[in-house]
């Protein structure tokens, strides 16, 4: 099961949901993808359309996004992620 702590919501810039989730699973120790609830691999071709897609590490939430959403959910434990991906220019972070 996972656990999801507190949580901050960050505003997406852009169709940069699969470079977030990608860089995400990067950064984390042992990335394991949820699409719909479904333990799953990001499928190469992007995330899939009316899918909610959660990144854990170690069964805590990292990030999760869906493309109908303009915003990303984070874990408050996982700010360093985000204000990577804001540097790449796919959020708006502020401090």
């Amino acid at each position: 099961m996972a656990h999801y702590g507190p949580s901050i919501f960050y505003p997406i810039i852009g169709n940069s949901h699969d470079q977030i989730m990608r860089c995400a699973a990067g950064s984390v120790r042992q990335p394991v993808f949820l699409i719909n609830g479904a333990i799953a691999s990001l499928p190469d071709g992007g995330i899939p359309q009316q899918a909610t897609v959660a990144l854990l590490d170690d069964q805590e939430h990292v990030v999760t996004v869906e493309l109908s959403n303009s915003s990303a959910q984070f874990s408050q434990s996982h700010k360093d992620i985000a204000v990577a991906c804001a540097l790449n220019g796919w959020l708006q972070v502020k401090q």
